[in-house]
């Protein structure tokens, strides 16, 4: 988090065009003006990685129209299950434009994806997967202090807090784009980490789940023995 704050403060810096020390750039770790937008999750269009990619594109458009010093870059972290779209985004790849903005990792696990996770300043997952309810990926970005950029779709708006700014109501490139060029303004991941330790620790989960049980417990009153039915009670000699 501190080396988050840092890289927020930095930007903000260069925003209003003012330079920036030797300190704080090494505090930022030296290259705040490249916000590094990571996608962790399995690389589909429904899931919304090449949603993700083009609103990369589009807001670093927007951000050079702006004559801003800082621009984006995706890092997309998962594994393709598409054969189809795996080939469609090699071939964007071989664009120039794409891929000064996109990095693919691969299958990350471990060091590799928690060093992906720290070196983050924004999460994007635009996601309109059908069978999407409570995604783990999300919970590990707010857990890392992550502000996110994800879709009202199904129960992802009810995991964020009230009125939060980073929600999309499609895969619109566009939607996206404004989204994290807000969030790179506007929030530094304080939020996302207060949500997560409030809502989603492993203590909290366990918590909830035996009050749970135990209204369960309470909630069911105690009824009369329950009579013997004649037609079950032992048979009479004939």
């Amino acid at each position: 988090m501190p080396r988050r704050q840092a890289r927020f403060a930095a930007r903000a810096r260069l925003f209003a065009n003012e330079p920036l020390s030797p300190d704080e750039l090494e505090k930022a770790g030296g290259d705040p003006q490249m916000v590094r937008v990571l996608f962790l999750a399995h690389c589909t269009r429904e899931k919304g990685l090449f949603a993700a990619a083009q609103a990369v594109l589009a807001a670093n458009q927007i951000l050079a129209a702006r004559q801003s010093p800082v621009r984006m870059k995706l890092f997309a972290a998962g594994s393709f299950v598409i054969n189809e779209e795996k080939a469609e985004f090699d071939q964007l790849l071989k664009n120039p434009e794409f891929n000064a903005a996109v990095n693919y990792l691969g299958f990350v696990s471990g060091a590799e994806k928690e060093c992906a996770l720290r070196e983050a300043d924004l999460f994007c997952f635009p996601t309109r997967y059908i069978g999407e309810n409570q995604p783990v990926n999300l919970i590990e970005a707010m857990a890392f202090g992550l502000p996110i950029v994800t879709t009202r779709w199904r129960s992802l708006p009810e995991m964020l807090p009230p009125d939060y700014p980073g929600l999309v109501d499609s895969q619109s490139p566009e939607q996206v784009a404004a989204a994290l060029i807000r969030l790179m303004s506007e929030r530094s991941g304080e939020t996302a980490r207060e949500n997560f330790l409030g809502r989603f620790t492993i203590e909290g989960h366990l918590g909830n789940l035996a009050r749970a049980f135990h209204s369960l417990e309470t909630a069911i009153p105690a009824g009369p023995p329950v009579a013997q039915n004649s037609q079950t009670a032992a048979p009479h000699n004939i």
